[in-house]
């Protein structure tokens, strides 16, 4: 609502814009289309007029009232009255309140359920805090050093060596997770040496007196007094050759003595003359202070990029190429370098007509071998049965050659139960005559099968690696003094002899060393979602060439019972193989972690070996651009703990 201040004409003389005044003073302007008057009507009762002539009224023209607005006519809105109703309703449950009923019996079901297994991880000053359910199995590590824990309570401490928790370390957690592998991992922080020293009679304490002054003075005095009295055992007992041995230690402690006194005096000296030394002045100490603190920014840029010392080989060779009957030579650069576990990163300098043109970094990251496998057979878990039946001489399978007849696949229709599954059929010589309930005099026959019923519908596959196929993870870093070519960073993985091209060079690694690991050739096995090693020198009684023959059970049955004859009956003893619970074994399941190697498995169930040292590799770098030499970078750092 707004009051109009002035009106606004066109090229036509009609008016076109208005100019309002709104209660908050703001100033608009608005077509006159868009205006609505504010208009007051009042409410007059009409009356009925009499007309006395009817002529008069026809000759009296009608009068027209003048249009105030230029506007078209508006349409007249009845007044519509308002009217409420309100209306009671009696109360009622809605659908809302049972959904929030049918929510409190679900949290109440969920809550009724058995426990969760889920586990949870926290870094504490005391070590690892292990939050799951009581009895619960499971193996942590740092880094590479693993241990096997049955939580007793809820939460769990379990704490590591402290070397291992010296520096950052990585915590994965393994359990299982109804019958499939489950892992977390984490970083915690590095600890207190001393606070997680937890012994006092060890070598810890004594080669560290800081954590424990009085522990280490004690063990030290305890082991100076085993030291002495074994060399009072040895020397003054009456024996011809304690006395030169005497003579040895006391001549070594004359000679000892005498280097202590004049490294005594020597100390002193030193001491007398520094503090005889006058003060150095205000310009002297800032001149020093600015030392100290430029030996420190330059030591953290070094520490920041640091290179290391490698095995560099340069050879410059002319290659020549014929296009078009056209001969063109240049002379291409070739860098041959030596890279390991211990040296990993290499720098080098390229100049050209002795400017420098690039840098290029190569960092190793690590080895990783990549398992071929082949597969060795698949298995069911099972469970071993015997059924038995006798027969009496020339009744039912008794007949003919009796025993003569029956081979280790035979069907045998007594033991038609047993037939159905996959075993081996035997027959022993049992009793005859009326003693045993037979007619005829003679011995009778004892027919019996051992079979493998599976336990569950998993199939279990196990195999072997027939080689590791080597890759190499290498970080290249190429840094130009071109200002519209920017530094370039690549993570390629290197295979050997096979070249890897980036946009001005060519890195192909020409030979790799690796050390001995045993380990790798174990065997494995795998239910199609977890992988563990097989280390059983057992085998399962089931043996298939196939997983669909493992499906159906058709299998081979491996011969490892040993049965014997007891009246009616067959006694057999069987070696049983729980092939589940070899493979629910946490601290065999992948992945692993030891010192040597660590095995993971990937998504496509491929097995990575990762070899952290005692790794060495060559690799050929062949640059495409023209460079005179290239030059080693070294930085030499010192580290102290």
């Amino acid at each position: 609502m707004a009051r109009i201040t002035d009106l606004r004409t066109g090229s036509d003389g009609n008016i076109r814009e208005a100019e309002l005044v709104t209660s908050t003073r703001r100033t608009i302007h608005r077509p006159v289309n868009l205006l609505i008057p504010l208009e007051i009507q009042e409410h007059t009762d009409h009356q009925p007029t009499e007309f006395a002539d009817d002529t008069s009224t026809a000759a009296t023209p009608p009068t027209i009232a003048p249009h105030r607005y230029n506007l078209r006519p508006r349409n007249r809105r009845p007044v519509q009255p308002t009217i409420s109703i309100i209306q009671t309703h009696p109360t009622r449950h809605t659908r809302k309140w049972f959904l929030f009923h049918l929510m409190l019996f679900s949290l109440l079901t969920l809550g009724a359920t058995k426990p969760s297994t889920n586990m949870h991880i926290t870094c504490t000053n005391n070590g690892v805090l292990v939050s799951t359910t009581a009895n619960h199995s499971f193996q942590i590590c740092a880094d590479n050093h693993c241990e096997f824990h049955v939580a007793l309570k809820n939460p769990y401490l379990v704490k590591f060596p402290a070397h291992s928790t010296l520096h950052d370390h990585v915590i994965m957690l393994k359990w299982n997770t109804e019958g499939q592998l489950s892992t977390m991992t984490t970083v915690c922080p590095a600890l207190d040496f001393c606070e997680n020293l937890d012994c006092w009679f060890c070598i810890p304490v004594l080669l560290n007196p800081e954590c424990w002054p009085m522990g280490a003075l004690f063990l030290a005095m305890l082991l100076l007094y085993l030291a002495v009295a074994t060399l009072y055992l040895l020397l003054y007992v009456p024996m011809t050759i304690g006395k030169p041995i005497r003579l040895l230690l006391q001549g070594a402690a004359t000679i000892l003595l005498f280097f202590i006194c004049n490294l005594g005096k020597l100390c002193l000296i030193l001491f007398r003359r520094v503090g005889s030394r006058r003060r150095p002045t205000r310009s002297e100490r800032f001149a020093a202070a600015l030392a100290v603190v430029a030996c420190l920014a330059s030591q953290y840029h070094v520490w920041a990029t640091a290179c290391q010392h490698v095995n560099v080989f340069e050879h410059h060779a002319t290659l020549c190429t014929t296009s078009n009957g056209q001969e063109r030579c240049q002379v291409a650069l070739t860098e041959l370098l030596k890279i390991n576990t211990f040296h990993r990163e290499a720098c080098l300098r390229l100049t050209h007509n002795s400017t420098l043109v690039a840098n290029i970094r190569v960092r190793w990251k690590g080895l990783y071998l990549r398992c071929e496998q082949e597969t060795i057979y698949f298995t069911r878990a099972t469970s071993l049965h015997v059924m038995d039946s006798k027969r009496c001489p020339h009744m039912g399978s008794c007949v003919n050659g009796k025993c003569a007849d029956v081979s280790t696949s035979s069907l045998i229709p007594e033991l038609h139960p047993a037939n159905q599954f996959t075993g081996r059929t035997g027959c022993l010589e049992s009793c005859g005559g009326l003693g045993c309930d037979c007619f005829y005099p003679s011995s009778g026959r004892l027919f019996y099968r051992i079979y493998a019923v599976p336990r569950s519908p998993t199939v279990y596959e196990a195999f072997r690696c027939l080689r590791w196929s080597e890759q190499v993870k290498l970080e290249v870093t190429i840094d130009t003094t071109h200002p519209f070519k920017a530094s370039h960073r690549f993570v390629e993985t290197a295979a050997p002899n096979i070249p890897i091209i980036l946009p001005s060079l060519r890195v192909t690694m020409t030979s790799l060393s690796l050390p001995p690991i045993p380990s790798l050739n174990t065997d494995f096995i795998t239910d199609g979602h977890d992988t563990s090693l097989w280390t059983s020198t057992l085998k399962p009684h089931l043996l298939c060439i196939s997983k669909e023959n493992a499906t159906s059970a058709q299998c081979a049955f491996t011969e490892d019972w040993q049965c014997d004859a007891a009246e009616s009956k067959v006694k057999c003893h069987c070696s049983g193989f729980p092939i589940e619970r070899e493979f629910s074994k946490v601290e065999r399941k992948l992945p692993l972690k030891t010192a040597s190697w660590e095995l993971s498995q990937r998504h496509d169930h491929t097995i990575i070996a990762k070899i952290p040292s005692m790794v060495s590799a060559e690799f050929v770098i062949n640059f495409n651009d023209t460079y005179d030499t290239s030059s080693l970078l070294i930085h030499h750092d010192r580290c102290t703990i």
